[in-house]
């Protein structure tokens, strides 16, 4: 029988009483061998805050058009029927099939896609042999998700985590079965990771030098109108090939926000990016040969992200939502402890910072609105009192767009 560790049943216990207290411990406590069990207490910390979640924006639609929508007689078939990425469906309608509360299902994709990052973070340490700093790595690449907007997007978020861990089991766990089997999700659970997952096969084929990249980025960018329409017209993909070009090649998706505040944030995470992205670019080569096949993976995706330069939503979204944190994990999982201090602080500053810039500030709205800081205290066992009918009650002040109608939660 295995010997469960005092650390490990104290941060356990203070977990489920005190969640906000149990990550504490946890990073504290965090041993070799052990990580996945902490992990574990991590994603019940961030299950306990997005329980309270409310229905808002991509949330709002989901719940309104598909869970409330959907009824007995809703077959799965029917359910699935003209879309190309099918598991949300289908587990929305076996949510409302039986009678499951549809907020469990954003906590649950929050707290599985929190296992799934540190899970490959985790992959690329053990890659690095004679490792430091791993409880502030580990910490860091929590800080790294942004569980809260996983859990309002509902699938690319979710898709990113199982594709990221996907990859990093092929290349440096070995295992290539379970690893295929999660890419094979991440595509049925958001269509665009279709891309990633033909330029991860791609790049078993093609080896590009990393100092050459942003060459082959600019000469991409170039010819990312003409290759972007000559595939889409010349490679049948079924119903992708409409639902990409109407929706993020020509559609309302293609073009940038150009409004103050909106610009402001793209450039910040235009910036951020490209901070983690140079110290990527100026770090020594790997030795380690399945590092180096991360690496040349992380090179090709960042060239063909400029391949999708001609969509606003589809660059943003390769770019600063799947390479980010590729280049992160490499980084920071090997990088790290080759800094001076003084560079190790600006680091854990600069991730801090975008942390609750980008997972706190830029999505208060629907934290204020559904005051979820209750979850950071709440003790994990009382959160089954709030039920269906308090989650639909924000449908009162919230607009036909999934919008927080502020004025009218005030006057109520």
């Amino acid at each position: 029988m295995r010997k469960v560790s005092r650390a490990y049943v104290l941060s356990s216990i203070i977990t489920f009483l005190i969640p906000v207290l149990g990550v504490i411990f946890t990073f504290i406590n965090i041993r070799d061998g052990k990580e996945r069990k902490y992990f574990v207490l991590l994603s019940i910390f961030a299950f306990s805050v997005i329980y309270f979640i409310p229905p808002y924006q991509d949330l709002f639609r989901r719940y309104t058009l598909q869970f409330l929508a959907y009824n007995d007689g809703t077959t799965y078939m029917q359910a699935i029927d003209g879309h190309v990425d099918i598991i949300m469906y289908v587990v929305i309608l076996f949510f409302k099939k039986n009678d499951i509360p549809f907020f469990i299902f954003p906590a649950l994709q929050s707290a599985i896609s929190v296992y799934l990052f540190l899970s490959a973070t985790k992959d690329v340490i053990d890659s690095n042999e004679n490792y430091s700093h791993k409880n502030v790595i580990y910490l860091l690449s929590f800080l790294m998700v942004n569980f809260v907007g996983i859990a309002l997007g509902l699938r690319f978020g979710f898709a990113v985590a199982m594709f990221t861990k996907s990859v990093t089991l092929v290349i440096l766990a070995r295992k290539r079965f379970s690893g295929g089997i999660l890419m094979l999700l991440s595509a049925l659970m958001h269509f665009s990771l279709i891309l990633p997952i033909a330029i991860f096969l791609s790049s078993k084929f093609i080896k590009i030098n990393k100092k050459l990249t942003p060459i082959f980025c600019i000469v991409a960018f170039l010819l990312s109108k003409f290759l972007i329409y000559y595939i889409l017209n010349h490679l049948n993909l079924g119903n992708i090939n409409d639902y990409a070009k109407d929706g993020y090649v020509e559609g309302k998706y293609a073009a940038a926000d150009n409004s103050g505040n909106a610009m402001v944030v793209t450039y910040y995470r235009y910036l951020y990016m490209i901070v983690i992205y140079l110290l990527f670019f100026f770090s020594k080569k790997q030795e380690d040969e399945k590092l180096q096949k991360l690496e040349n993976f992380i090179n090709i995706f960042i060239i063909s992200c400029f391949f999708t330069a001609i969509s606003a939503t589809a660059f943003n979204r390769y770019f600063n939502g799947i390479a980010v944190y590729f280049i992160f994990m490499l980084v920071l999982s090997v990088l790290y402890v080759r800094f001076d201090k003084v560079v190790r602080m600006i680091f854990v500053i600069l991730v801090v910072f975008n942390s609750f810039f980008q997972s706190v500030y830029l999505l208060r709205r629907p934290i204020i609105l559904g005051e979820m800081w209750r979850g950071l205290y709440t003790p994990v066992i009382f959160v089954v009192n709030y039920s269906d009918k308090d989650f639909s009650s924000y449908l009162k002040v919230i607009d036909s767009d999934g919008d927080w109608v502020a004025q009218k939660y005030s006057a109520d």
